[in-house]
């Protein structure tokens, strides 16, 4: 299903905001006609959408569309700061599914940036009209990650092969089958077993694919040497980079920057490796 979601209708209106400890927080499956948000700071609770439990460590948020079922509960003998976020806006698309942005870039910026903006109002959930704009564009800047930004068929994985897709971008070749599943704390062969049900590989053949692709994006748009790239991917040396490069297309990391982009971004003078 495609969602012709723009930049012009992300305009939300903020209903309500809170901050809290969870020590004892919990709800039953429930579901309303706003959105909302909630980002972890830090901690874990867990949280079940349509039945199905993730734990939201830190710097994770999720994003609940309107009408869609979900729970929260506190994990045993741990505690989370969590921001809440409930508002709406005009021009919803209909059948929007539950998302969970795991710990990222872009989500630390996100927990960073609330805490600076929010921190002198937690206490109270007032909020003077110039914080209040900014929280509005901050609100519609994740919904616009998730449902705009990323390509649409996106919208419509499941939430565990997003996050996976999101570790792999993270950790890069020091993800495999049982990091994953010790990091979403699930068993390794559940893990295979989602994956290859939704995807039609295998799990390792899906990590790989994400980090091959990560790769072409820094040859393709990036001045970086080899080295560079390597240590970024957390590859041992650039020697098992090519290797795993050339395994997944046939041709080297230079040959492939060659063909996409032939006057490099370094210019005629860059050190080739």
């Amino acid at each position: 299903m495609k969602n012709n979601l723009t930049l012009d209708v992300i305009c939300p209106r903020l209903l309500y905001w809170s901050w809290f400890i969870s020590d004892s927080a919990s709800a039953i499956p429930h579901k309303h006609p706003f959105w909302q948000i909630e980002v972890v700071v830090a901690g874990e609770i867990a949280t079940a959408i349509d039945g199905e439990v993730f734990t939201l460590g830190d710097s994770t948020i999720l994003v609940v569309p309107p009408e869609n079922n979900h729970a929260f509960s506190k994990k045993h003998g741990l505690n989370a700061e969590v921001f809440s976020f409930k508002y709406d806006f005009d021009n919803t698309p209909a059948d929007l599914r539950a998302t969970i942005i795991s710990d990222s870039d872009f989500s630390r910026h996100i927990c960073s940036t609330l805490v600076n903006l929010l921190n002198e109002n937690k206490k109270t959930f007032s909020l003077p009209a110039e914080r209040q704009i900014a929280l509005e564009y901050i609100l519609g800047s994740i919904i616009h990650y998730c449902y705009a930004y990323q390509p649409q068929d996106l919208v419509s994985e499941s939430h565990i092969v997003r996050e996976l897709r999101e570790y792999v971008s993270c950790h890069g070749k020091k993800v495999n089958v049982q990091s994953a599943a010790e990091h979403f704390n699930c068993s390794a062969s559940f893990l295979k077993r989602h994956i290859k049900q939704e995807k039609g590989i295998p799990a390792k053949a899906f990590i790989d694919r994400e980090c091959f692709e990560i790769i072409k994006k820094h040859l393709k748009y990036s001045n970086m040497k080899l080295t560079q790239i390597a240590k970024m991917m957390h590859f041992n040396d650039i020697y098992t980079l090519s290797r795993f490069f050339k395994r997944m297309s046939g041709i080297s990391p230079s040959q492939y920057r060659m063909l996409v982009m032939p006057h490099s971004l370094g210019g005629p003078n860059q050190r080739k490796e």
